[in-house]
C-alpha cells in the first residue's frame, strides 16, 4: 500500500555531497549546496587574522587564487580550507547498487533489465561461442582434448535457483526503514515518516519555485534539528526499596509468618479505628476480629 509513497532510490551515490555529514560540513563553512537551504554560521566573528598562517608568514602553501567551487570544500575540507573546523568527512564513493524495483509481479526473479543489461543476452551468448572456436584452433590437432565425464553435474545442481517467495525476500531486503526490521519498538503508524525522504532528495527543476522553497524550509529544519541533536545522558536505574535500605532508617529483618500475621491484624485495628473516630461514627467495643 505505501509502495506509491515510497522512494525507489537505493544507491547511496545518488546523494553524494548531498546527506546529513555534507550538510554539516556546508553550515560549519557557512555555504550552501546547491538545491539545499543556507544556515546561520556555526561559529561566527571569526577574524582571518587569527589563523596560524596564510600566504605572508608561510612560503611552502599552496595558494589558489581562483575562486574554489563550494562542492570542492564540502568535499575536502582539510584542503580548499584554511579553518576547518566541526567538519566531517563523507564517503566518497560507495559500491554500485544494482538492484531495481520490480513492479509486473509476472517477471521472473533474475532477469535481464535494459537499464543495467544494454547488450542483448543472445548476443553474448554468440560472442562467447565464436571466441571459443576460434580458440580452439590454435591447439594441435595431436593433443587429446580433454572431456567431462557424461555423469558430472554441477553443484546444487538438485536446488531450485529461486522459488516463489525469492523476489519478496530481495524487495524485504532492500526495503527502506523501517520495513526492513525483523521486529522494533511499538509506535503509532501516524509516528512512522513515508514521506520524509522525499524532501531529503534532490528536488526536480521542473518543480515550481514555492515546491523548491517548501523543500528548502523542510530539509534546514531536519538539517539543524540533527545539528543542535545531543544523546541523552545515561540514567541509572534505580531501585527505592535498595535506596530506602541503604540509609540509616529503613531497616531488614526476617519475622515469622505468625508474627508477621498479627503485626498486619494490629496495624489494620489501629487503622480502622482511626477512620471510625475520623467519620464521627458511634462504636461500643471494636476487637481484633473488626467486629
Amino acid at each position: 500500500m505505501v509502495n506509491q509513497l515510497l522512494t525507489d532510490l537505493v544507491d547511496d551515490n545518488y546523494l553524494y555531497l548531498f546527506d546529513l555529514k555534507s550538510f554539516f560540513t556546508a553550515n560549519a563553512f557557512h555555504v550552501a549546496i546547491p538545491g539545499s537551504p543556507k544556515c546561520e554560521p556555526l561559529v561566527k566573528d571569526i577574524n582571518p587574522n587569527d589563523e596560524d598562517w596564510n600566504e605572508f608568514n608561510d612560503m611552502n602553501k599552496i595558494i589558489i587564487r581562483q575562486l574554489i567551487r563550494t562542492m570542492y570544500r564540502i568535499a575536502f575540507p582539510y584542503l580548499y580550507n584554511s579553518y576547518p573546523f566541526k567538519v566531517y568527512l563523507a564517503w566518497y564513493h560507495t559500491a554500485n547498487v544494482v538492484f531495481i524495483k520490480t513492479e509486473d509481479p509476472d517477471l521472473p526473479t533474475f532477469y535481464f533489465d535494459p537499464l543495467i543489461n544494454r547488450i542483448a543476452h543472445r548476443d553474448t551468448v554468440k560472442s562467447v561461442d565464436a571466441q571459443i572456436d576460434v580458440s580452439t584452433q590454435d591447439y594441435d590437432n595431436e593433443e587429446e582434448e580433454f572431456v567431462l565425464p557424461e555423469e558430472f553435474e554441477p553443484l546444487l545442481t538438485g536446488v531450485p535457483l529461486y522459488t516463489d517467495d525469492t523476489a519478496n525476500v530481495i524487495a524485504l531486503v532492500w526495503a527502506p526503514r523501517p520495513f526492513n526490521l525483523r521486529s522494533d519498538r511499538t509506535r503509532r503508524a501516524l509516528d512512522i515518516s513515508l514521506v520524509k525522504s522525499c524532501y531529503l532528495e534532490h528536488c526536480p527543476s521542473e518543480h515550481p519555485v514555492k515546491v523548491r522553497v517548501s523543500y528548502q524550509k523542510l530539509l534546514k529544519c531536519f538539517v539543524l534539528n540533527a545539528l543542535h541533536h545531543r544523546k541523552p545522558n545515561p540514567q541509572k536505574k534505580r531501585y527505592l526499596f535498595r535506596s530506602f535500605k541503604s540509609t540509616k532508617f529503613f531497616q531488614s529483618t526476617t519475622l515469622d509468618w505468625v508474627e508477621f500475621g498479627l503485626q498486619v491484624c494490629r496495624e489494620g485495628y489501629n487503622m480502622l479505628s482511626l477512620l471510625i473516630h475520623r467519620k464521627n461514627l458511634n462504636c461500643l467495643h471494636l476487637d481484633y476480629n473488626f467486629s
